[in-house]
């Protein structure tokens, strides 16, 4: 049974679209950075990784 949860992924092609539907859920931003660079690749083990990670709170 699912007792806790850290945080949820979701990939979205609107990313304002889906900030403005988690606004009506509550969520406020927090955070809207991109990620890149060999320590991101590293990371997450795609090269030539960028990304726009958004996040929610």
């Amino acid at each position: 049974m699912l007792k806790h949860f850290d945080h949820v992924t979701v990939a979205v092609t609107d990313p304002a679209a889906a900030i403005a539907f988690f606004a009506l859920l509550g969520f406020e931003l927090d955070k809207d950075v991109v990620i890149k660079g060999p320590r991101m690749d590293r990371y997450m083990g795609i090269a030539g990784l960028e990304a726009r990670h958004i996040t929610l709170a």
